[in-house]
């Protein structure tokens, strides 16, 4: 098969990584070495030079992500890297070359490994001035950040809280939000955090282990007349936030960092006139025209250094993975943990 520069590839190519091995009921990641063979049609082999940890990823590994892991399968929902071969199609062809940030097929193999074919459409070219380290973060976060607040838009909101203010995603609404002229109420787990949010253009900042948080969280939602809850945390504090609304706010459930427990009566819904809606950035990319696509990701990508930048926390090496997610998970509200291939 012609590769990069003309040159014939030799497959099967190893793939070296780490995938999910059963143990007792459970997946841990262990290494792993797997044959890719040639890309089919509209595919593309990316050569990986940085992937991200995300909270998606966990979630995933646990097995209750909108799909389920399977026995060897390599986790990794967001990476970077060159796009080194191609299949059949004229489209794929224009794309060899090409550095890219890159998501899997749904259901296949991802990006904590050294190489991954995936769909045409499940690439994004870099803009010249990114790094793979930028582009590895890329399409969760910050586009996640962005659709959101489309929809947000479209409820007519001026206040906006937010369940998990810190960490990559919590900072990027904040800051995002804060800039399209939004006031913006946070929710933290601990004091130390007030400091750090207010900066990213908080007006208010509630923290989830003051005594006073109960009472609080009503009285705030109130006094902004709240209309839009953006909730990366599921479980306790949705519950709370959904009692302590205005009428009329809608509650927009994008994770589930505290877990599936909501316990919410169908009275907290139909006397309230509180909504809720999920979010699934995967159901954007489902839906959404190739044109809406290019033109998003392009704006995306002309804010990652500004509203919509990822801050960096620590770098590892794939070899390191163990390390890198226990880092991750240490860390969580200090920035983002990124795995590189060489």
């Amino acid at each position: 098969m012609l590769g990069l520069f003309g040159r014939k590839l030799e497959f099967p190519i190893l793939n070296r990584g780490f995938g999910l091995i059963d143990e007792g009921g459970r997946f841990v990641l262990s290494a792993v070495e797997k044959p890719l063979e040639p890309p089919g049609k509209n595919q593309v082999l990316v050569k990986l030079h940085a992937a991200s940890i995300n909270p998606a990823d966990l979630v995933f590994m646990r097995g209750t992500y909108g799909f389920s892991p399977k026995e060897g399968m390599i986790p990794g929902l967001e990476g970077s890297g060159e796009i080194i071969a191609c299949g059949k199609g004229i489209a794929p062809r224009l794309f060899l070359g090409r550095r890219v940030a890159c998501t899997p097929r749904v259901g296949e193999d991802g990006t904590f490994a050294t190489h991954m074919i995936t769909s045409l459409n499940n690439v994004v070219p870099l803009l010249p001035s990114l790094s793979y380290e930028e582009g590895a973060s890329l399409i969760v976060n910050p586009l996640s950040a962005w659709l959101l607040f489309q929809t947000v838009r479209e409820l007519h909101a001026h206040a906006i809280l937010v369940t998990v203010a810190t960490g990559a995603l919590g900072t990027m609404l904040t800051r995002l939000g804060k800039s399209l002229g939004y006031t913006m109420i946070c929710v933290v787990q601990r004091p130390e955090q007030v400091d750090g949010v207010k900066t990213a253009g908080a007006t208010e900042v509630l923290v989830r282990s003051d005594p006073e948080f109960e009472r609080a969280l009503p009285e705030v939602c109130h006094r902004y007349q709240t209309g839009v809850v953006l909730d990366g945390a599921g479980g306790e504090v949705t519950t709370r936030v959904v009692k302590a609304l205005p009428s009329g706010s809608t509650v927009i459930l994008y994770g589930s960092l505290d877990g599936n427990g909501l316990a919410l009566d169908a009275s907290d819904f139909i006397f309230s006139g509180v909504n809720m809606q999920g979010f699934w950035l995967v159901n954007f990319a489902r839906s959404a025209s190739k044109m809406n696509l290019a033109k998003t990701f392009y704006t995306v990508q002309r804010k990652v250094k500004h509203e919509l930048a990822t801050p960096v926390f620590a770098e590892y090496p794939l070899a390191r993975i163990h390390e890198a997610i226990e880092c991750y998970l240490s860390n969580r509200s200090q920035g983002k943990v990124i795995l590189t291939m060489e």
